[in-house]
Formats: C-alpha cells, sequence, structure tokens
C-alpha cells in the first residue's frame, strides 16, 4: 500500500515537472501558421479564436493543436480570403472537426472547384452561419477588430474578381488590443494582385493601410506587393507563409528587396510565427525551422 502511495506520488510529481516545462501556447497574439505552400493565420483573443484561410490539405489541423487550448474546440469566426486550394481546403477539415461560429467569405471566384463545392456543402451540412464580405464591415471578437478593406462595391472590383480568382481576395485590417500593451494592426491581403492593390490606394483612406506588419501578399509573388502599396502601408514587420522549395520562386527577389528594411519572417525558414505580447513587450516565436532564439523582441514602434 505505502509502495503504492509512493508510486502515486512519484508519477504526479513527474507529471508536474514535465507540465512545467512544456511550453503553453500564447493566448493572444497572431500565428502564421506553417502549412506549406499556402496561407493560415490564426488571432487568439484569450478564449476566442479567428482562422483565416486554411492552406493546401489538412496540416491546419496538426498547426492548431499546437496553439489552441487542449479543451477549446470552438473557432468563432472563420475567414476564406478566396476560394484556391492552397487557401480553402484546409478549411472543410476544420469545418468537419472543429464548433465554428460563422463564416466570411467572397461571393465571387473566377472558377467553381470540388474543393470549394465541398466547403459549401459542409457549410449547409453543418447549418453554419456565413457572410459575404464587402467594404466597410466590421468584426469584432474579444481584443481583436476585423475590417474588411475590399470586396469594394463596383463594377471594377466584380471585373478583376470575375477575371481571376486571386483578385476575389477578402483584404482586411485587423487591430490587436491587448490590455496593456500598444495595439498592433496587420494588412491582410490574401492574393490579391497588382490592380487590386491599385484599386484599394484610390478607393480606401490612407490611414487604414498604416499598420505594424503585413502578410505580404501572394506568398511573396511579383504580382502583388507593389512599391506603391508597400509604401501605403509601410509595415515594420513583414510576414511571408510560403512553402520550402516551392516551384513558383516565392518569395520573388524583387519583392524581398522592396520590404528589406522590416524585420521579415516567413514560414519556409521558421516554420509557424508568433507574435503575441509578454513580459511587457511583443515578441516573436519562431518554430521548427529556425537557427534564431526562441524567443525575440520584435519592436514594432513607428
Amino acid at each position: 500500500m505505502d509502495m503504492n502511495i509512493f508510486t502515486l506520488n512519484y508519477l504526479l510529481l513527474c507529471g508536474v515537472v514535465i507540465v512545467s516545462v512544456i511550453p503553453l501556447p500564447s493566448n493572444r497574439g497572431m500565428h502564421m501558421l506553417d502549412v506549406g505552400q499556402g496561407d493560415s493565420l490564426l488571432f487568439q483573443a484569450k478564449s476566442i479564436q479567428v482562422l483565416i484561410d486554411g492552406g493546401p490539405g489538412s496540416e491546419v489541423l496538426t498547426r492548431l493543436a499546437e496553439e489552441m487550448p487542449i479543451f477549446d474546440r470552438t473557432i468563432e469566426v472563420v475567414v476564406a480570403t478566396h476560394f484556391d486550394r492552397d487557401h480553402l481546403e484546409g478549411l472543410s477539415h476544420v469545418l468537419s472537426t472543429y464548433k465554428v461560429g460563422m463564416v466570411l467569405m467572397p461571393q465571387y471566384s473566377a472558377t467553381t472547384t470540388d474543393i470549394k463545392k465541398q466547403f459549401i456543402d459542409i457549410l449547409t451540412q453543418k447549418n453554419i452561419p456565413y457572410r459575404f464580405a464587402w467594404y466597410g464591415q466590421s468584426i469584432r471578437a474579444g481584443f481583436l477588430t476585423l475590417r474588411v478593406m475590399s470586396p469594394i462595391p463596383g463594377e471594377e472590383w466584380v471585373r478583376l474578381s470575375k477575371s481571376k480568382s486571386n483578385n476575389a481576395s477578402v483584404i482586411m485590417r485587423v487591430d490587436l488590443a491587448v490590455p496593456g500593451a500598444r495595439p498592433v494592426s496587420f494588412l491582410l491581403t490574401g492574393d490579391a494582385e497588382l490592380a487590386i492593390e491599385k484599386q484599394l490606394l484610390s478607393a480606401v483612406p490612407s490611414k487604414a493601410f498604416d499598420v505594424d506588419v503585413l502578410k505580404v501578399g501572394h506568398h511573396g509573388s511579383k504580382t502583388s506587393t507593389s512599391d506603391a502599396f508597400f509604401s501605403a502601408a509601410s509595415p515594420s514587420a513583414s510576414f511571408i507563409s510560403v512553402g520550402a522549395s516551392n516551384t513558383y520562386g516565392h518569395p520573388t527577389e524583387e519583392v524581398l528587396a522592396r520590404i528589406k528594411n522590416t524585420h521579415i519572417f516567413r514560414t519556409d525558414t521558421q516554420g509557424s510565427v508568433s507574435l503575441f505580447f509578454g513580459g511587457g513587450e511583443w515578441r516573436i516565436s519562431c518554430k521548427g525551422k529556425t537557427h534564431l532564439p526562441f524567443m525575440q523582441e520584435l519592436c514594432i514602434k513607428k
């Protein structure tokens, strides 16, 4: 009997030690998930999650398990920026695995694919509420505020979006306001290309572009992140979601040269990249593919 009590106490002690050395995921911040050649961004504000895109395949489920609290099986908001496989496919797995509060997505796309059909079928089968994104929409979720900057109503956007699925991308500004910290702002452009960037610059107030972090458009392709658009955003940090050794040449040298004076973080070399508030500072954590220290302070003062 005494031996059993000793064994139990020993196992409990080991459990406490193991738990104490395993880093718990940050529950206030933004995670650029390493899903290969695709996009997936997770914003967390305590128990509230907003997932923007899901990458290709089902890798997003592994990445979400790394960042979300183990008992939290609800994602309050899912955003499908557009219907290309490298952004949408993983979201079907998310809808099938998690409880989802609502979905935001574009109304138009250049083509109808099996992946898009599967996504819509799951929405319908599970009776998940959804909305089409339009300029001016605002979503508040905990400390997060999401503001839709595109689609911009009008014939020009419809023409551009129907000609190429990338141009249908939902573009958003996200502001994260954590108590005790300076708010951090993000500009998320999906795969929107130069023509949409030009339309935004002419239609949206310039102050909406002025952000701390730019999620570089279209994985660093030369079809996005023009000089004028990047200058309007004037970010301190640039995040690039891209697959290692991809066949597209992403990110291009042209875009890397344009953003070289910012802090650059990319999933192909650094794994999942997390920005979170800790120790009185905004910090960066990189997982799995980096020679950098595990935690770095990110200077985002503008």
